[in-house]
């Protein structure tokens, strides 16, 4: 039944939405509770507050602003969304309070609200006394109602201070306005608490006003609702795929929304419109091979010990689908001889970490993945021996290593190998040291990607593979040899960390050109490592989409993060004239069958059309324009 084609198909729409906020309420299942208790603390609250959305990224967050913004808690509400991806390119407090005013007139559009009389640039006026007249303009036009403003990844406003473009005097400034009688209250989204923040003490006059409510997974009815509602009247699903479904993505609503929109994709590539359990399996294991930008990003942020938590997890629950005690976690690891034991503390501590980040369930100490998807991807990509590799390759967990007498075990027999290695590499450094080095040529010097921020030379290549790591004939570090093997004491300048900038997109495949110069061979995702530290430029093309420009800061010894929703052009249109007629296949797709004349849309770029009648065949290349109509004619010729 798999590969069978039901007679009379008509293609199923796909309704499922991935990478971007649901902006309608057709497609936004569940989250009553946050609606309520919003509407409930503003409505009845003593005071102003500012309510803090937490969770995971892809958690629905910013989903939930936008169906505030569509008037979910009620028409005594006037909410604003301020998008901070927005902002990227703000340079001053007057920047930042320009936007958010022009947000809120563009949100009322009242004829009332003239934006050009607010001047945030003027010197003779301060932004923010600007920005709380049109405050209080807006709420005089609009008397008994209440100014919710909505700020979506309300971290980046951290990293505007951090950059210097943005003074804290701006959390200050809010903090008041919650503290006067206006009708206003603050809705931020992000992934932690106030209190949880690095820079805890941007944010300090804001903790007694907050309060938070944690975005986290949809119920089991919600869930079963997203997957089956929004095709009711085009699918049917055999009995059990819909519980499948929910233990693989356990209701997390974007592996959920995943899982179903490449099962529709599925089901029109095969015509046909009853899911079994086959067509889910084939399904799931093509995400599993095809892993998304947001595993990729997960498992990325991870810390080394969560990580090897993580995958003897996964490998535990391959023959036990129940809670996990800790103690078996390091009973695993003895069996296995692999001559790292951590404690129960460092354990339980790693684990404590993936429970806060809806990784992991937790039953009283006992623990247990949370999303069956993401475990078994895990388990396919990264092994636990794997990522014991890793962690002896970064030396972070070397001093806890346990080596009996009787047996090193094979983890200390690696560390063992890579102490030769630090052996071979002291030595190369004392050869360079009187060694004349040679001038890099296209094949020799560092397979690093070493490139300027934008500020530098813009054109630069992002791989220079004539780069050279030893400057004037000389190690970066002197390396003495003498009859007593001293340790030199000579002060030695620390080289400044490098930064690392992880690229996503929605859809994957996206080119990627930082500061002008592509990454050959390199599309979405991608993480770039050894940067300097600076601001980027960064394009992202793809064919059939709108490209999209932005800027972005990286740190040095850190890791930066960006994730772009590129806009699908509208489609072109391809007219094929066929004499006397043909089956039509557009990239290896039959789009139709024994007619002459076709009309057919198709995404803008090249497209391999092949046409096969009984006089002949034909294989051509034709690229096609958004929004335009291409012609092409043939005429098949009796032999």
């Amino acid at each position: 039944m798999l590969n069978s084609v039901e007679e009379n198909f008509k293609p199923i729409p796909n309704p499922y939405i991935v990478g971007n906020p649901i902006k309608s309420g057709d497609m936004f299942y569940g989250r009553q509770e946050e609606f309520l208790f919003t509407k409930r603390k503003i409505e009845t609250g003593d005071k102003n507050y500012v309510i803090v959305f937490c969770g995971e990224r892809r958690s629905g967050k910013t989903s939930i602003l936008f169906q505030i913004l569509s008037g979910k808690l009620g028409e005594k509400f006037l909410p604003v969304l301020i998008d901070m991806q927005t902002m990227a390119g703000l340079n001053s407090d007057a920047d930042f309070f320009a936007e958010m005013g022009q947000e809120i007139c563009r949100t009322l559009k009242d004829r009332r609200l003239d934006f050009q009389a607010y001047n945030f640039h003027a010197f003779s006026e301060s932004p923010y006394k600007c920005f709380q007249s049109l405050l209080d303009h807006v709420l005089s036009l609009y008397p008994g109602r209440h100014l919710v403003l909505m700020i979506d990844e309300y971290e980046m406003i951290e990293q505007k201070f951090d950059e210097g473009s943005l003074s804290p005097d701006v959390i200050t400034f809010f903090a008041g306005l919650l503290e006067s009688e206006r009708n206003l209250s603050f809705v931020f989204t992000g992934s932690r608490h106030l209190e949880q923040r690095k820079k805890i003490e941007y944010w300090r006059v804001l903790f007694g006003k907050s309060l938070y409510r944690r975005i986290g997974f949809l119920s089991r009815d919600d869930t079963i609702r997203l997957i089956a509602e929004p095709v009711r009247n085009w699918v049917t699903y055999q009995e059990g795929v819909i519980e499948t479904i929910y233990r693989s993505t356990a209701g997390q609503p974007f592996y959920t929304q995943v899982v179903c929109q490449n099962l529709i994709d599925h089901l029109n590539e095969r015509q046909k419109t009853h899911v079994e359990l086959a067509d889910l399996a084939e399904v799931t294991e093509g995400i599993l091979q095809n892993p998304l930008p947001q595993m990729i990003y997960i498992w990325n942020s991870l810390k080394e010990m969560e990580r090897l938590a993580f995958t003897v997890l996964a490998e535990l629950q391959q023959t036990t689908e129940g809670f996990i005690p800790v103690a078996k976690f390091q009973r695993f690891l003895k069996q296995k001889e692999a001559g790292f034991y951590p404690s129960k503390k460092d354990l339980t501590t790693a684990l404590e970490g993936l429970y806060e980040r809806e990784l992991v369930s937790k039953r009283g100490e006992t623990y247990r993945l949370a999303i069956d998807l993401l475990g078994r991807w895990v388990r396919q990509e990264y092994s636990f021996w794997k990522t014991i590799h890793e962690m002896v390759a970064s030396g972070t967990y070397a001093q806890t290593l346990t080596a009996s007498g009787k047996r090193m075990g094979k983890f200390a027999y690696a560390v063992a190998a890579a102490g030769i290695g630090v052996a071979v590499l002291v030595a190369l450094l004392f050869k360079s040291q009187f060694t004349p080095s040679k001038p890099a040529t296209g094949t020799e010097g560092t397979p690093f990607v070493t490139l300027p921020p934008a500020s530098g030379n813009a054109g630069t290549s992002l791989i220079d593979s004539g780069a050279e790591t030893v400057a004037n004939g000389k190690p970066d570090i002197a390396v003495k040899s003498d009859a007593t093997a001293k340790q030199s004491t000579e002060p030695v300048s620390a080289a400044p960390m490098p930064a690392m900038l992880m690229v996503m997109s929605q859809p994957i495949g996206a080119a990627i050109f930082l500061n002008d110069s592509l990454l050959q061979n390199q599309p979405t995702p991608k993480s770039i490592a050894n940067l300097s530290a600076g601001t980027y430029r960064l394009r992202l093309e793809k064919l059939g989409y709108r490209g999209r420009d932005t800027t972005i800061a990286v740190a040095a010894g850190a890791m930066a993060e960006i994730e772009m929703a590129l806009e699908k052009l509208p489609p072109g249109f391809l007219r094929l004239v066929v004499k006397p007629y043909a089956a039509a296949f557009i990239d290896g797709i039959l789009r139709a069958d024994t007619t002459s004349l076709y009309l057919i849309p198709v995404d803008a770029g090249p497209h391999r059309i092949r046409l096969e009648h009984k006089w002949g065949k034909l294989d051509t290349i034709i690229a096609v324009v958004s929004g335009e109509t291409v012609d092409f004619e043939h005429t098949f010729k009796k032999p």
